[in-house]
């Protein structure tokens, strides 16, 4: 028996567990014997074996041996931390949503409606092209107040929506100048697709870069046949 069979680990072990309240009462029955007998661990594995006491023996029983070699065992917990990481990503991947690589940008130089916005949209402009988004958004809400039928400041304000994370607000914009028509219809419907995009209406998000590859915006329909088929792609995927 391993304990008994060294007396200085079995001395430890009893010095470190006598002050403890929480041992078990056949774990104090035998500190108690083992101070009875002075430490004499021969004495002791008499005792024991004539009481056959089943309850001490499993304390004192020698370590049994590991039929599995500790690689093999390491082995079994990388594998078990590999496959859960690879299962966690997979799970990443299947949820996560779409999103675009590179997308047009350029809002496209202004078409004024009248003279008396002219001063507004040389300000509002001065500062979407410093990013100064906030600034700009401030500048055209105010113009539009004033004019709220301009097409010009419903698409810039519906650009800066969305620039600044109000994407209900751009569909909005984007929506009225979709069904109102203009110079503005190509940009609108690309910008809007976005929008959906963004809220993961992939769909619907489809259709209208497909009526921009219909448009005659020449700058957008490049944009829009590669964000169809990377949307195709994705929803075949998913």
């Amino acid at each position: 028996m391993q304990l008994l069979s060294s007396p200085t680990e079995l001395k430890h072990f009893i010095e470190a567990h006598r002050e403890r309240l929480d041992l078990d009462k056949s774990v104090l029955g035998f500190i108690a014997l083992y101070d009875s007998l002075d430490g004499d661990c021969s004495a002791l594995q008499r005792v024991l074996n004539e009481n056959k006491s089943h309850v001490l023996k499993p304390l004192l029983a020698p370590k049994q041996r590991s039929f599995i070699p500790n690689f093999l065992r390491y082995a079994a917990v990388f594998i078990m931390i590999l496959l859960g990481s690879v299962f966690a990503y997979l799970q990443y991947f299947q949820q996560r949503p779409f999103t675009i690589s590179a997308m047009y940008k350029d809002p496209g130089i202004p078409t004024f409606m009248g003279n008396s916005n002219a001063n507004s949209m040389e300000s509002i402009m001065f500062y979407y092209r410093k990013d100064a988004y906030p600034k700009a958004h401030e500048l055209v809400e105010n113009a539009l107040q004033k004019n709220p039928e301009n097409d010009t400041l419903v698409y810039y304000s519906a650009v800066l929506n969305q620039l600044t994370a109000e994407n209900h607000l751009a569909i909005v914009g984007f929506k009225k100048l979709c069904d109102k028509g203009g110079v503005y219809v190509a940009k609108s419907m690309y910008f809007l697709a976005i929008c959906y995009v963004r809220e993961e209406k992939y769909t619907q998000a489809i259709t209208l870069f497909e009526k921009v590859i219909q448009s005659n915006d020449e700058s957008l329909i490049a944009y829009s046949i590669e964000h169809t088929k990377a949307l195709r792609a994705y929803l075949k995927r998913h």
